[in-house]
Formats: structure tokens, C-alpha cells, sequence
């Protein structure tokens, strides 16, 4: 037989493009995507490979599919905590250690909710929920009481508040001889007229000092932010002293002044302004049972900040630093506690707060940051909008080699933004414009960072149909590619623990069930089982009905079986396996077009008859091509040896002869039963 010519595909790492995009071969991406990447993830260096199977942990009693989160207390030693309503669970590696009650979260709060956890300590937070803190005394006992906030802040939600009138004492003094007067004063740093006397004060009556008062009230209420409402008095505090009382009342109760006042035309008279007492609206606690709480805390700057407060949305309240329950505002240190707001022209909701190069704040419909490098109590934060993209609720985004990649508002677009120094702002792009099918509804996500197995960071997103997808990212070689992970049901909850190993709660037919990513096995909601002395498994009562496949102690797999009464016949007896469903990987290639010498375009019919593969470490692959069903290639030669499974086989395969013919022919590489599956490139023989 001899060689045909063919077009290869070296590179898939640009995942799996919108079927819009079918035959668009002006696009770069488009000799290195597919139609489908269907549990199959693209590798950055060349090709794909099948992702891993899933185990079932435990069925969750839930009714409501928990949230997770995670505390990391040392290098060694991290617990997983979901959050379901009337209760935290909290797992140290794969052990359920404790369940804490708590009856205050509601369905609606533990779909919300939000938890800050550092050392032994995990704050519960949501602006319908009084903040809760749950100590650990020890892994299997957690003591649950109220957030200790410290001299929680007074503010004016708009109510009728109790109001106290700012005022100040002058007190002048004179020397015995013959001397006129003139004072000038400031309020808030505006000054007024000069004020005189008028006359020896030593001469002066109780008429004039009645004057010289009317005039500073005068000079007082001429002043532009001030206007009536000052009474001043006077009284004669000892020789050759009198003190004026000044009032800011009516319209100006309730707020502080700084009054200063000076002698201007001798030096041997003075007047010295005393606060007599401090202008102030009582207001209300910033949050309070009547008021609501925080939505979120998280850590910026070594302070904790208190966000997304019910009564005041755009609210930034941080703490004192490095006292993360004090929030005294009132105090003068410059590490003291702040409060701050987004300011803008619609009531945004703040939902996530980054502390990136500059601090991120993502809200239900901008993004802004804040240009201050540090955080200070007495320096108004510049806040600086970037973005109209806004944030879609539940998700959270995450950094991946300097970019910071978050959901959009709508759940239907995936951007990344980073600082741009020449521009001097953050600037976004949409990461998701080829797979835009993929990307719709997300309603959680979380990040896998790049390991030995996964080489890229996955950033994984799941849409409120239960759909999970995923994405390979690689920043520096501008590389996302999409894909689909699917464990034969819908998924209600995903999260990445702090060992980088990917959880999952998904809605089997039997509840909700915990399962985690495994690269032991290739099966999902898998369960290990030992065979009775006839070879038969029981303890599958969670899969009856179901079809699945055994992995044997010894590397074989076997099946398939139908499970009936909780149990299968395997003809193993006394062998320890793993037992699960399959989810049969699915790579597609972009349709095949025929490209002239002058870029022009054919359009017809075309077959695809001959498709080589080059696999690595691979024992089971199927390969289709012009719609016709996929078939399987053998991979077991004579050379292998008969009593043992297998082996991974790192070679050329080729399926010849495929049949059919179709407009926009693909190509389809599969499997038709469980195994390793690595495919390098591929070639095409075809005829278009």
C-alpha cells in the first residue's frame, strides 16, 4: 500500500469553538480546535488526553447541595467546608470530621453565603445572617458564637437620629492698658471678616460686648458653607477676661466645626478657642439586626474588610489593622479602622473584593480599583472605575499568571483584565468569544492550579443546567481552551480544595453525592468493592439500573454491567476493584473545507477515509469520520503478554477504509470501552 499525502494536526489547545464557527477556517484557532472536547482536555504541548474519573465520598443529607470553602491551617494540614442549611461540614482530606448545627442558615443564606477562614477560626458572613465565628477546639469539636465586633460604627441611614449641637468657648484676655481689639476666626478653614471691639475694652460696657458678640455671629453666618443658625453669648470670666460661647444650632446641629480665632492687631492681647462639646448625629450601628450584615469579609492590606452591607450595598468598612474584629472608626491612628463607599450615580451591590497590584472591586454591574497603595484612615481612597462587565453572583474570581479572570455579570462571558502601566488602568477582554456556547449561566466557579498531572491551571465554571466546563489556561503562550467534564449527571456544586483536588456534588438518582477528581480511575461516582468467594459485588444499591464498568486490583477492566439489586456477577471472586459508570470521551475535529492556493473556498461533499493518530501511553481508542459511528482500534498485539492487562501503547494508529461522505466532514477520536487515552496528532486522508 502506499503512502498518501495528508493534512496533520499537531496543536488542540484552543479547546472547543462554538459550532457557529464551523468552517470559519479564517480564524487562527481553527486548525488547532474541535467541535467537541467531551471529558478530554487539550495539552499545551501537543494534542489531548481523557480526564480522570470521579469517586463518591458519601451521599450528602442536604437538601440543598452545599458550597465549599476552604481553611488552610500549615503546609499539612487543611479542612473543606461546605455550607448547607442548619449546618457546616467540614472534612479533613476525604474524612467527614464534624457537622456543626447551626439552625440560623437558611436555604437562601447558604446559597449566599460567604466564608472567611484563617488558622482556627471561620467567619460566616451574609447580610441577612448576624456574622457567626466557629472556633476549632480540636478536628472533631467547633464552638459556634457571634462575629466579636469591636465599637461597630454609628452612621446616618436617614432615620430620625439624636442631634447635638457643636460649640466652642473663646476665651480673651487683655492687659491693663488702653487697648482696642480685633479678632479674625476660620471655620473649616474659611475666614471670616476681622471683628473689632471698637473701643478701650477696658471701658467697655455690657452693651458693647452685647455688639462685638452680634458682630462675630454676624461674621460667622456671612461665611458661604455656614448661614444662620450661630448664637454667640458672652460673660465676663475674671478681670480683665470674657468668654464667648458660640452655638452652631438649627440647620448646623449635629455637626463638628474646627473654629480657630486670633488676635490681629497687638500681641499683648490673646483668645484661645476650647471645644466645649462636639457636634454630633448619634445615628445607627452600621450593621445591626434592624440594619442587616455583611456579605463578605476578606483580607486587604492586612485588614479585614467588611463589604456588601444590606443597608449600604457600595459600603467598604475596614478594619483596624491587624485587628480584624475592631472597627472603630473614631479612633485618630493611622492604622485605624475606615469606612468608605463606592460612590455612583445607581445603587451597585459590592460582590468581590481582589487584592491584586491595586485592589479589584467587582460589583453587580462595574468593576473599579482603588489607586491608593496603601490603605490610610485619615486619606480618602481614590476609587477609580475600569469596567462596565460587572460580576455574576456565586462566582469568584481568580489569578492566573497575573491576569485576574472573573464571569461577567450576565454568567454568559468570561473575561480577564490585568493593570495596564501606559494606560494606567485595568483593562478586561473576553476570553470566552469562541465558546460562547459553552459559557452561559455560570453560576460557580473555581480554580485548579497547574500540577504534574494537569500541567495548566483549570479554571472550572458550572452553568445552572448542571453542565460543567472547563478551561485549560496559559497565559504567557496566550492559551484557553475549552472544554466539557461530564460525570454522567447534572452537577450542583463544584470547589477546589486546599491540595488542589477538585470536588464535585452531584445530583444522582439516589440524593446528592460528594465525589472528588481521582487519577486512579477512569470511571465516575466510583466506589470500591471487594467480590464475595462467587465473584459477586454488592453495595451498589446507589447504581441499580446503571450500567458500569470494574477496575480489577491487577489493572484489568471489565464490564460492561447492569446493576440489579444492588449488586453484579463478575466472575472475579475475592477481587478488590473500583466499580463505576463511564463517560465515554469525545474529541471532534473542526469540519474539513478544501482551502485553494488562492484561499478561496470549496464547499462540497467530502470524506475523510483514512485517519492516523499518533497515541502515547494509550490502551483504548476508537476512531469515526463522516458521521458514520466511531470503531474501535485494536491496540493488543502477540507481543503482549497474555496474563496481564493491556499495556499503554505509544505508537502510530491508523483506521483506513471509513466510510460515508458528508458536507463539513470531521473526524471523531473515542473510546468504546474504559482506558488511558493520549492522543499526540493526528493526520487526515482525505478527499474534499
Amino acid at each position: 500500500m502506499v503512502a498518501q499525502a495528508g493534512t496533520g494536526q499537531q496543536s488542540m489547545n484552543a479547546g472547543e469553538l462554538a459550532p457557529d464557527l464551523a468552517g470559519r477556517v479564517d480564524i487562527k484557532q481553527y486548525y488547532s480546535a474541535g467541535l467537541r472536547y467531551l471529558n478530554v482536555e487539550p495539552i499545551a504541548q501537543a494534542g489531548f488526553r481523557n480526564l480522570f474519573g470521579t469517586r463518591r465520598l458519601m451521599l450528602s443529607s442536604a437538601v440543598a447541595a452545599p458550597r465549599f470553602f476552604r481553611l488552610k491551617r500549615s503546609r499539612t494540614e487543611s479542612f473543606h467546608i461546605g455550607i448547607s442549611p442548619g449546618r457546616l461540614e467540614i472534612f479533613k482530606d476525604l474524612a467527614l470530621v464534624a457537622s456543626v448545627s447551626i439552625p440560623a442558615i437558611t436555604a437562601t443564606i447558604a446559597a449566599e453565603a460567604v466564608i472567611y477562614a484563617e488558622a482556627d477560626t471561620i467567619g460566616i458572613f451574609h447580610r441577612d445572617l448576624a456574622s457567626v465565628r466557629v472556633v476549632r477546639m480540636n478536628d472533631a469539636t467547633w464552638t459556634v458564637d457571634a462575629w466579636p465586633y469591636e465599637r461597630i460604627p454609628d452612621v446616618d441611614y436617614g432615620g430620625n437620629y439624636v442631634k447635638t449641637a457643636d460649640v466652642w468657648t473663646l476665651t480673651l484676655r487683655w492687659p491693663a492698658d488702653p487697648i482696642d481689639i480685633v479678632i479674625g476666626l476660620s471655620v473649616d478653614d474659611e475666614d471670616t471678616t476681622s471683628v473689632q471691639v471698637g473701643m478701650d475694652v477696658n471701658q467697655a460696657t455690657a452693651a458693647v460686648w452685647n455688639g462685638f458678640a452680634d458682630r462675630i455671629r454676624q461674621a460667622l453666618e456671612a461665611l458661604p458653607s455656614l448661614g444662620p443658625s450661630i448664637t454667640v453669648t458672652h460673660n465676663s470670666a475674671a478681670d480683665r477676661t470674657r468668654d464667648f460661647v458660640i452655638t452652631f444650632g438649627g440647620v448646623l446641629t449635629g455637626q463638628e466645626y474646627d473654629l480657630t480665632a486670633r488676635v490681629t492687631n497687638t500681641s499683648e492681647a490673646a483668645i484661645l478657642p476650647a471645644h466645649s462639646q462636639i457636634g454630633d448625629t448619634e445615628g445607627e450601628p452600621a450593621v445591626s439586626a434592624s440594619r442587616g450584615w455583611p456579605g463578605f469579609a476578606v483580607l486587604v492590606q492586612n485588614r479585614l474588610l467588611y463589604a456588601a452591607l444590606r443597608s449600604k450595598p457600595s459600603g467598604l468598612l475596614f478594619s483596624q489593622t491587624g485587628e480584624y474584629f475592631n472597627v472603630n472608626i473614631e479612633t485618630q491612628r493611622a492604622d485605624g479602622a475606615k469606612l468608605e463607599a463606592i460612590r455612583t450615580n445607581s445603587v451597585e451591590e459590592i460582590l468581590h473584593v481582589e487584592d491584586s497590584k491595586y485592589v479589584l472591586i467587582f460589583t453587580d454591574e462595574k468593576e473599579y480599583f482603588i489607586t491608593d497603595r496603601v490603605i490610610e484612615r485619615e486619606k480618602p481612597l481614590n476609587i477609580v472605575k475600569t469596567t462596565e462587565n460587572g460580576l455574576a453572583r456565586g462566582t469568584v474570581p481568580v489569578e492566573i499568571e497575573n491576569r485576574i479572570y472573573y464571569v461577567g455579570q450576565r454568567g454568559g462571558v468570561l473575561f480577564s483584565t490585568a493593570y495596564d502601566d501606559i494606560a494606567s488602568a485595568f483593562t478586561a477582554r473576553m476570553e470566552s468569544l469562541l465558546a460562547f456556547h459553552l459559557v452561559e449561566d455560570i453560576v460557580m466557579t473555581a480554580l485548579q492550579r497547574g500540577s504534574e498531572s494537569t500541567d495548566a491551571a483549570r479554571f472550572w465554571m458550572l452553568r445552572s443546567d448542571g453542565r460543567l466546563i472547563g478551561a485549560t489556561v496559559i497565559r504567557d503562550q496566550e492559551i484557553t481552551g475549552f472544554f466539557e467534564y461530564s460525570v454522567g449527571a447534572p452537577v450542583r456544586s463544584v470547589s477546589v480544595d486546599a491540595t488542589n483536588r477538585l470536588w464535585l456534588v452531584v445530583q444522582r438518582p439516589d440524593g446528592l453525592a460528594y465525589e472528588f477528581l481521582s487519577p486512579d480511575t477512569y470511571l465516575v461516582s466510583s466506589v470500591l468493592r471487594t467480590a464475595d468467594g462467587a465473584g459477586n459485588v454488592t453495595g451498589l444499591h446507589h447504581a441499580d439500573g446503571a450500567t458500569v464498568y470494574a477496575e480489577t486490583a491487577g489493572g484489568y477492566t471489565i464490564g460492561p454491567f447492569t446493576v440489579a439489586g444492588g449488586g453484579i456477577a463478575t466472575g472475579w471472586p475475592g477481587d478488590t476493584m473500583t466499580v463505576g459508570e463511564w463517560v465515554a470521551p469525545v474529541w471532534e475535529s473542526m469540519p474539513r473545507v478544501k482551502v485553494n492556493r488562492d484561499d478561496s473556498i470549496v464547499r462540497r461533499p467530502g470524506r475523510i477515509h483514512t485517519l492516523h493518530a499518533n497515541v502515547i501511553d494509550t490502551n483504548s481508542i476508537a476512531i469515526g469520520a463522516n458521521g458514520t459511528a466511531p470503531l474501535d482500534v485494536p491496540l493488543l498485539t502477540t507481543a503482549d503478554p497474555v496474563d496481564a492487562p493491556i499495556p499503554g501503547k505509544t505508537q502510530l494508529v491508523t483506521l483506513s477504509g471509513i466510510p460515508g461522505v458528508k458536507l463539513d466532514t470531521t473526524a471523531v477520536i473515542t473510546q468504546s470501552r474504559p482506558g488511558r487515552l493520549r492522543v499526540r496528532d493526528v493526520t487526515f486522508e482525505e478527499k474534499l
